[in-house]
């Protein structure tokens, strides 16, 4: 019985928390031919770089690794305007 319950449990978060989670607005390494490169500047483990969407204005950044060093995904960046946090767009 307490198999069943933990079971129908875990079923019932990945079905609320995993379908619950949208596509809209991420942005993916194929996608940066519809990116400006606005700067790079170097960090720790490599480059910092700062990428504009040409459509939509909204500025994007990651860290590109170097060497065995791993690259993160392109992640917008937010600024809080009259205290909503908000896309940071042209």
């Amino acid at each position: 019985m307490k198999r069943k319950l933990v079971l129908v449990g875990m079923l019932g978060f990945t079905i609320l928390f995993g379908c619950s989670q949208s596509d809209e607005g991420n942005v993916y390494a194929s996608d940066q031919g519809e990116m400006n490169v606005m700067s790079v500047d170097r960090v720790h483990n490599g480059d910092a770089v700062i990428l504009k969407h040409k459509d939509t204005g909204c500025y994007y950044t990651y860290v590109r690794g170097t060497g065995s060093s791993t690259s993160s995904a392109p992640t917008q960046m937010m600024v809080v305007k009259d205290g909503v946090v908000v896309p940071y767009c042209d």
